[in-house]
């Protein structure tokens, strides 16, 4: 039996290190750079589901992280 494992491509928070998921886009943004071993610098913002830290990141720091993502934290509102 062959066991199926899930996988993503993100980047790790620079706040906290969680892993955050990346979009359709940037991956294959990230696959287009690594495809033509382009030397511009891409960068993007990503915003971390786990502190709710904002920053911005370099596509060639996108990697590929093994499960599913962590679903976003909901605040509670009084």
């Amino acid at each position: 039996m062959i066991a199926h494992s899930n996988s993503y491509r993100g980047v790790p928070c620079v706040r906290c290190g969680e892993p955050i998921p990346v979009s359709a886009k940037v991956v294959s943004l990230h696959d287009e750079v690594a495809h033509r071993e382009m030397h511009a610098s891409h960068a993007f913002t990503a915003r971390c589901r786990l502190c709710e830290s904002e920053s911005v990141y370099v596509i060639k720091h996108v990697q590929k992280f093994f499960g599913e993502p962590r679903n976003r934290i909901s605040r509670r509102t009084r």
